[in-house]
């Protein structure tokens, strides 16, 4: 990372399932095929050694949670599609909700 980037941020799409195949990758490690998620270190390397043909930036992804009952509290189920431009949640037990991002 040049320090030119050093306390930036990044609005990409990013989640738990790329931790593994980012902390492989420094390592210098494959990671096995079926595994999901994608190598993040493009995001912040600007070194010549990243393939610059991956581009692992997502548009969209879908969201889904079981529900959890923990003693007396429970949470429902909930699925969501996010994009960069739009949000749709359903929480099973209550009404829809969209949300629109405007520019």
């Amino acid at each position: 990372m040049s320090k030119g980037e050093i306390g930036t941020t990044i609005d990409e799409f990013t989640l738990s399932v790329d931790l593994a195949p980012t902390i492989l990758s420094a390592a210098g490690l494959a990671w096995p095929v079926q595994m999901q998620g994608r190598d993040m270190s493009i995001l912040y390397r600007d070194d010549s050694a990243t393939d610059q043909k991956l581009d692992p930036r997502r548009k969209e992804f879908y969201f889904e949670l079981p529900t959890f009952v923990f003693s007396d509290e429970r949470i429902c189920p909930t699925e969501a599609l996010v994009r960069t431009d739009f949000k749709f949640i359903n929480w099973t037990s209550q009404m829809p909700e969209h949300v629109r991002f405007e520019e």
